[in-house]
């Protein structure tokens, strides 16, 4: 069964002021690995943003040569997450990931949290519609059952470019 987080009130009014069927939040830094070159950027970003500046959305400076463009999508209810630039469908390497958010005003599509794994570095979604990847495996918060079960729900189709994968990779053919 799908679930949906409802929307609050102020989106619902956002919508209707706005004349459209559904507004799209795209994140304005990358959710790049450790290491990446935008790294520099976001700790500008992050200084930016605390004194007030305004910020404009940061792009990952990274020569993306020999990668292609793609939307993480989520298997379960087809919802765009993400999109990204990797050299393969398996995310060996991978920059200039923003998630994204849709919302009709009622219930929310696409993701809800991200997680790089402190453990391996691995990307890990939360969908809205429940499909979810995250690792808890260092979660010190949650009884221990329920943070077992959670490592064992979420582990299975963890990885991308599998058959069973919860998030699968398609390709924008038209990138700008």
């Amino acid at each position: 069964m799908i679930r949906r987080p409802s929307a609050s009130p102020r989106m619902k009014k956002l919508i209707e002021e706005k004349g459209v069927d559904q507004i799209t939040f795209i994140s304005e830094t990358p959710n790049d690995p450790i290491g990446c070159d935008c790294k520099p950027l976001l700790i500008k970003y992050t200084e930016m943003k605390s004194h007030g500046v305004p910020a404009e959305n940061v792009t990952c400076p990274r020569d993306k040569s020999g990668m292609k463009q793609y939307f993480i999508m989520c298997s379960n209810c087809k919802a765009h997450v993400a999109t990204v630039w990797s050299v393969d469908k398996i995310m060996s390497d991978y920059c200039d990931l923003h998630y994204m958010s849709t919302t009709d005003g009622e219930v929310w599509y696409g993701a809800l949290s991200l997680n790089q794994s402190p453990i391996n570095g691995i990307l890990g979604i939360e969908c809205a519609c429940g499909n979810d990847t995250r690792d808890f495996r260092s979660n010190t918060t949650l009884p221990p059952k329920i943070k077992d079960k959670k490592i064992k729900e979420n582990d299975r189709g963890r990885s991308f470019g599998k058959r069973n994968s919860k998030f699968k990779l398609k390709e924008i053919k038209n990138v700008s």
